[in-house]
């Protein structure tokens, strides 16, 4: 009886050696060669305690040593390096931009409380498809305001349909570059022509541009055939954006080049793509990407 128990507790023994986490033996050659000694059920019990002690003392003492859940995680990187790009595609030169992931891992670790956001304009084809949105970060350090605004001038044509969604993502990320003290333009604020090259912050609150495109655009009267209509008044003509938004619109309907410029002057029943002003395009965006021709799903012209 007494060599029975010694077995038993050197089975015990041998279990836990062989299954806590610097095990360097095999369990199994021993469990085979107890269990017609001993009997099966009485080798699995004392063999599964030694293997649950095992768990327990990896659980409560490796563990932590292995995996500290107070120690930082992987940090976010806060900026990083992007080209910039002519309208050829041509690369120019290069801007440090600030990533909305990282400013966001940034004001977590100095105890971001709070961020609220309010839609201040919603877009329509009075204001040019413009939408504003005010954001309000809280951190220990008190709290800060950021402006965004999204347009079709200013976001890539897939980001179209979500205008609203991005002007928030925008005056967010302003918000934020102000709370842990970033200096540089956010990626997000970028427009969608890349053309930054050279470009500075306009300032916390700013409306247009993002502090992505540079100084303020400013209207100058018309010359040489720009737009006048409305009974004088001064209008702006479709940018460049716009015209190649349209003709990205056309080429999913399967207009190209001459073909798509020749369906345009016909539909709007004009001799020149040149007077068309900033909210016609705009109108004449909507309609067509409400109102595709038969057999063109809405949305192809963005594959």
């Amino acid at each position: 009886m007494h060599w029975h128990v010694l077995m038993l507790l050197a089975l015990f023994a041998y279990a836990f050696i062989s299954n806590v986490a610097l095990a360097v033996v095999p369990h199994e050659p021993v469990v085979v060669w107890y269990g017609p000694r001993v009997g099966i059920w009485v080798t699995a019990l004392v063999a599964t305690a030694g293997t649950v002690l095992a768990a327990f003392v990896d659980h409560r003492l490796f563990l932590p040593l292995a995996y500290n859940p107070r120690s930082p995680p992987m940090a976010e990187p806060l900026t990083k390096t992007i080209d910039i790009k002519d309208r050829t595609g041509r690369v120019v030169g290069q801007k440090e931009v600030a990533l909305y992931k990282g400013l966001l891992a940034k004001a977590h670790e100095e105890k971001l409380s709070r961020i609220r956001t309010k839609l201040v304009q919603v877009p329509s084809g009075e204001n040019g498809r413009t939408a504003i949105a005010q954001a309000e970060v809280t951190t220990a350090k008190g709290s800060f305001t950021g402006i965004g605004d999204a347009s079709p001038e200013n976001v890539p044509s897939n980001i179209l349909p979500h205008l609203i969604r991005m002007a928030e993502t925008r005056a967010k990320a302003r918000a934020l570059r102000d709370a842990v003290n970033i200096g540089v333009v956010s990626f997000e604020e970028l427009d969608g022509a890349s053309e930054a090259a050279g470009s500075s912050d306009p300032g916390s609150g700013a409306l247009r541009g993002n502090g992505a495109d540079g100084p303020s655009k400013v209207l100058t009267p018309p010359t040489n055939g720009s737009p006048v209509k409305n009974g004088g008044d001064y209008q702006p003509p479709m940018t460049e954006n716009q015209r190649r938004y349209l003709f990205r619109i056309l080429a999913g309907w399967g207009y190209q080049g001459e073909a798509a410029e020749k369906y345009l002057k016909v539909n709007l029943g004009v001799e020149s793509l040149k007077g068309l002003t900033k909210l016609e395009a705009t109108k004449l965006i909507d309609r067509m990407l409400q109102d595709p021709p038969q057999g063109v799903l809405r949305g192809d012209h963005q594959r």
